[in-house]
């Protein structure tokens, strides 16, 4: 049987939390972007893997996306990256 009541609240403020998380998912798709440079660069040079190139491309506009949302989202709320 489910309980009626609310889950409880959660210790501290939420702010320096959200704050952690925003700071984190940042460097994560930091991280992504410069993972798919890397191997860009390596696949961009190997003619019969071009296939590769254009997807690992198609997959890092994804992540450079996502890390400018990131961006705007932490000058937003005043969050240092990390």
């Amino acid at each position: 049987m489910m309980s009626s009541r609310p889950p409880p609240a959660r210790p501290g403020p939420r702010e320096p939390r959200l704050h952690e998380m925003l700071r984190v998912d940042h460097a994560g798709e930091y991280g992504a972007v410069q993972i798919y440079r890397g191997q860009r660069a390596i696949f961009d040079r190997i003619a019969s893997r071009a296939d590769v190139a254009v997807r690992l491309k198609d997959m890092e506009d994804g992540e450079a996306a996502h890390l400018a949302a990131f961006d705007r989202l932490l000058a937003e709320r005043r969050v240092r990256p990390t």
